[in-house]
C-alpha cells in the first residue's frame, strides 16, 4: 500500500471512531493534500483490497473494514449493547439475541 493510500485509510479511520459517520471525498482530500479524483482512486483501491466498503451512489458511506469484518459503527453499537446489559438493562437471552445478530457469520 502506498504511503498516501495508507493516509487514506487512516483519515477514513479517524473520522468515522470520531464522528460515527463517514468523511466525503473532498474532506479526505483536503485532509491528505490531494485532488479528490486521486482520494476517488484510492477508495477504490481499498475496496478492491478489502479494506473498506460503500454504498455507491450514496454520501458519506465509506467504512473501514477491521480484522473479522466489522465496521467502527458496529464496534461501538456491540459496545452500547455490553453496556445496557451490565447496567441490568437488557437479559442474557436478550444479548445473546443481539450479539448473535451482529455476528457476520451469522449474517451470511
Amino acid at each position: 500500500m502506498t504511503p498516501q493510500r495508507a493516509r487514506c485509510l487512516s483519515v477514513i479511520t479517524a473520522f468515522v471512531a470520531a464522528n460515527g459517520f463517514s468523511p466525503t471525498m473532498e474532506e479526505i482530500a483536503t485532509e491528505i493534500s490531494c485532488r479528490r479524483s486521486t482520494v476517488h482512486r484510492h477508495v477504490e483501491k481499498l475496496e478492491r483490497e478489502g479494506r473498506v466498503r460503500r454504498k455507491r451512489g450514496h454520501d458519506r458511506t465509506i467504512e473501514p473494514i477491521g480484522p473479522h469484518g466489522g465496521t467502527p459503527s458496529m464496534v461501538a453499537a456491540a459496545w452500547k449493547v455490553i453496556d445496557a446489559w451490565r447496567e441490568n438493562r437488557l437479559s442474557g437471552a436478550e444479548l445473546g439475541e443481539l450479539v448473535q445478530a451482529l455476528d457476520p457469520e451469522q449474517r451470511g
